[in-house]
């Protein structure tokens, strides 16, 4: 066997633990699902050979291997194939995260959680140490026991590896476990990387109260749990945000800080929102095609995105705007297993779908294999890797990315509010791309698609879209600018994270206007604006109050402030002009969206002029006049209106502004 180490590559200035992969041509034997009525165990058929399957035989070596040549066999000695694996710097097939790991946003210092039923092949060389040769360092850790032999979940392991994944001897394949055809092939078929390679996972394989509580409050090596993702949910039922597991992620995510993302669900309905989707602190995430060839997207422009079919839409069972936000969940390159599925009858009727890596193909042969297509058990086509687990997994990558920036971008009281839960949704939900498809025309409305609820200022969200598509390099910008301050100028793009008393709060920016009690931000212009060139989002969260369980592990139901967000035009010397608010009374999320054209009361031939745009938080049902109650608010405003444009309005100073304290 020849090792040409020459051409060897790996994340610069790190010690690569690397392993060697051999990759095995072969026939393989495939094991079929037949699946059994009511049962819960496999029952594996022979369903023929399979040309040009590929399985892996590895080993560690403490060298930087690029190239690898000859001849092996596997464990029982047959198959004596040639084999090969070559070493690249994986690059994602997003190419927006992408430029986010060349800036070298890699989620180092996160600990992302994860909670499903099923738990992770963490031996897949997608959570391999790569940075360390220390094999007591680790990047991922079963929170509990480890799954047995067999036993791991394929869909826990696509999860875990979109979140952390990261394998420069990753190989493309098909969902046979074949190479992937040479068009379809991501960087040319070699090496993988997840949204935040260098993150560390703690994971658990189920998804109860239990379950949430030990991920929210562990750790890995001693740092804490910053992100959380739940790919699961209870299809059918109805997420109103009272069930135990939504009340205890309420309190996590205040009290622990904790970013929780959650899958939408995979109904393709209205109010089809998954429990426990129904949390009013968690990010619940819709999922998007994007391109023609689903299974193969490679082109990620907004306007080449569509809402899945199969994607979850909201209201929740209680009336409140969910899905938050949607991101990429159909065609995901993630880890491959071979997986067979079946079904298992559910009480009060349907099937329970279970997934399990095929026992004939043994867990090792699935090691460093990668695809953006799953096995379908008794299908030849196989199928795109499809569904709101995919993409929910993906924002919660894209949190952590953020909160690393906010890391180096931020100290002190500025990085604590950065990483806040708060804070990172509303930049997550502002920075949102609303897709226009032509002209002033746009997808993106309130409510339900034609149902005329963009002019109900109750409803803050679309139940399709949530606030519109992940944006991550918005996001991460837009998280990198400093704090501003209420009561005061701030620019044209930025946000605050900051608490409101009831009657000591009455912002006048200097004794210059008076819209009424609360917080007032003067979003000041360099330059006079006109209603036709610009279009603002602006987007304001606060927490639902859980508070700890009781002895028996209960938790009450929290305690909801009813805050609003209106916004106002204003000349600077004449009374402002209200022109929109977002005054839900049951969620805990305002959402202003003035697009191009807006129509201002008393502007018939439009064009106003202006120098300022107000931002107003108020707020009514407060839990004490000693109680302050902690917001964050996030705008920006751009010259033309695409959200995903290239111009953002600029003003002197954007990054000049300090909060006073």
């Amino acid at each position: 066997m020849a090792w040409d180490t020459t051409q060897a590559t790996g994340p610069a200035g790190d010690e690569i633990h690397v392993r060697a992969r051999l990759w095995q041509f072969g026939q393989h034997s495939r094991g079929e699902l037949a699946a059994p009525v009511g049962g819960a165990s496999f029952n594996p058929t022979v369903n023929g050979d399979k040309p040009n399957q590929i399985r892996n035989i590895t080993t560690t070596v403490s060298a930087n291997l690029s190239l690898i040549d000859g001849k092996t066999a596997n464990m029982g000695g047959e198959f004596d194939v040639a084999v090969g694996a070559k070493g690249v710097a994986p690059v994602h097939q997003d190419p927006r995260i992408a430029a986010l790991h060349a800036r070298g946003l890699t989620g180092e210092g996160v600990v992302f959680g994860q909670v499903e039923p099923g738990s992770p092949y963490l031996v897949h060389g997608a959570f391999d140490n790569w940075q360390s040769s220390d094999p007591s360092v680790l990047r991922a850790a079963y929170d509990g026991a480890a799954p047995a032999a067999g036993a791991s979940s394929g869909h826990a392991t696509r999860v875990a590896s979109i979140m952390i994944g990261y394998d420069p001897l990753g190989i493309h394949v098909d969902h046979e476990s074949r190479f992937e055809a040479a068009g379809n092939r991501i960087n040319n078929g070699f090496g993988f990387t997840g949204v935040a390679p260098k993150g560390k996972l703690l994971t658990n394989g189920s998804s109860g109260v239990a379950e949430i509580t030990s991920v929210a409050t562990g750790n890995v090596g001693g740092a804490p749990v910053k992100v959380m993702n739940m790919s699961a949910g209870v299809p059918g039922s109805s997420a109103n945000g009272q069930s135990q597991s939504e009340r205890a992620i309420d309190h996590f995510v205040e009290a622990n800080g904790i970013i929780f993302t959650k899958s939408a669900g995979n109904a393709g309905r209205v109010s089809a929102i998954t429990t426990p989707g129904g949390a009013y602190n968690a990010i619940v995430v819709g999922n998007l095609e994007y391109g023609a060839d689903v299974s193969y997207p490679t082109d990620f422009d907004p306007a080449n995105a569509a809402l899945s079919g199969s994607s979850s839409r909201g209201p929740t069972a209680d009336g409140r705007s969910k899905p938050d936000i949607t991101a990429l969940g159909t065609g995901n390159y993630s880890a491959f297993t071979m997986e067979n599925e079946y079904r298992v009858p559910r009480a009060g009727g349907g099937f329970n779908y279970i997934s399990q890596i095929d026992p004939a193909y043994m867990e090792s042969g699935n090691r460093g294999l990668y695809s953006t297509r799953s096995r379908q058990s008794g299908s030849e086509a196989g199928v795109a890797v499809e569904g709101t687990s995919f993409a929910a997994p993906t924002v919660a990558g894209v949190a952590g990315l953020m909160v690393q920036q906010g890391t180096i971008s931020h100290a002190g009281a500025d990085r604590t509010e950065a990483h806040n839960p708060l804070s990172i949704k509303s930049v997550l939900m502002t920075t949102a791309d609303k897709r226009p498809y032509g002209g002033d025309t746009y997808r993106w409305s309130k409510g339900v698609d034609g149902a005329g609820d963009d002019a109900n200022t109750r409803i803050p969200l679309s139940f399709r879209w949530g606030a519109g598509m992940l944006n991550p390099v918005g996001a991460v910008d837009l998280i990198a600018t400093s704090p501003q301050e209420h009561n005061d100028h701030v620019t044209s793009s930025g946000w605050d994270y900051n608490a409101m008393l009831t009657s000591t709060s009455h912002d006048t920016i200097g004794g210059g206007v008076d819209v009424g009690l609360g917080h007032l931000y003067d979003v000041r212009f360099d330059a006079p604006m006109v209603t036709t060139n610009f279009s603002f989002i602006a987007t304001l969260n606060w927490f639902n109050h859980v508070g700890v369980a009781d002895g028996a592990g209960n938790y009450a139901a929290g305690t909801l402030v009813n805050l609003d967000l209106t916004a106002y035009l204003w000349d600077g010397t004449n009374a402002p002009i209200e022109i929109a608010r977002s005054d839900s009374t049951i969620d805990n999320v305002e959402h202003i969206w003035l697009r191009n054209g807006l129509t201002i009361p008393g502007d018939a031939n439009g064009g106003m002029s202006f120098t300022s745009l107000l931002l107003r938080v108020s707020g009514a049902g407060w839990r004490g006049a000693a109680v302050a109650e902690e917001y964050a608010l996030s705008w920006k405003t751009y010259l033309i209106p695409t959200p995903s444009g290239v111009s953002v309005l600029s003003v002197v100073g954007l990054v000049a502004i300090r909060r006073r304290r």
